[in-house]
């Protein structure tokens, strides 16, 4: 089976590194890219996406932060060929409107640097356990990124508005970090409202929590789905 990785708001994919090493060959991973040209809103993302993984093969969908409104985009709206939905430290509604309203009004190299400092990265979005290797990574990760596509997601994100309505229909797993910073843990319960075959997992870590925890991450996918 395939396994759609949509990233963060990095959008690069290559965070998925680690833990597609765990998978081992479980499913057929695809990480997507998004491009860092043009309309950056949810909707145009996942029309994208869903141009990249055209065909009529079936597919389980998994959605990291940013991406879990574009998971939930390929489970409603792709029923023919997406099976599962997988959502990691995600929500479906703005997270940290005050944060993210901040965010938005810099400048966007700001943004950019900022999202950029291991020291930054390791104190909001990781737990004191995670090796400094980690950090380094995700930092060097976003600095690799057009400051203008990283400002331009994050406002993406600010402008979530209410809940959405329709149900999925497929097989939902959703895995909530311990120690997400970024995230309240009350967002699980838009999953709950929407998702009525949800199986729920809480791993230690932060809001990376599937590069802070690759294996035991991939230990739950593979023994839900594989």
């Amino acid at each position: 089976m395939r396994l759609i990785l949509l990233p963060a708001f990095d959008g690069t994919g290559a965070m998925f590194e680690p833990f597609v090493a765990e998978l081992g060959d479980a499913f057929e991973a695809l990480p997507i890219a998004y491009s860092e040209r043009g309309p950056q809103d949810y909707d145009s993302l996942a029309r994208n996406i869903l141009d990249e993984i055209s065909g009529d093969q079936p597919y389980i969908v998994l959605g990291e932060s940013f991406a879990g409104p574009l998971a939930y985009r390929l489970a409603t709206g792709d029923p023919d060929r997406c099976r599962a939905a997988i959502f990691v430290a995600t929500y479906l509604i703005n997270p940290s409107p005050t944060v993210l309203k901040v965010l938005g009004a810099l400048p966007a190299r700001a943004v950019s640097w900022f999202v950029s400092r291991p020291w930054v990265i390791r104190k909001i979005a990781l737990s004191r356990q995670a090796d400094g290797a980690v950090a380094r990574a995700i930092a060097a990760n976003f600095g690799s990124v057009a400051p203008r596509a990283i400002r331009r997601r994050l406002r993406t994100i600010g402008s979530l508005g209410d809940l959405p309505e329709r149900s999925v229909a497929v097989p939902c797993l959703c895995i909530q970090a311990t120690n997400d910073k970024l995230v309240p843990a009350s967002r699980l319960a838009d999953f709950r409202s929407l998702c009525p075959d949800l199986e729920v997992h809480q791993v230690a870590g932060g809001h990376f929590v599937i590069q802070e925890a690759p294996r035991e991450c991939a230990r739950i996918v593979k023994r839900k789905f594989s």
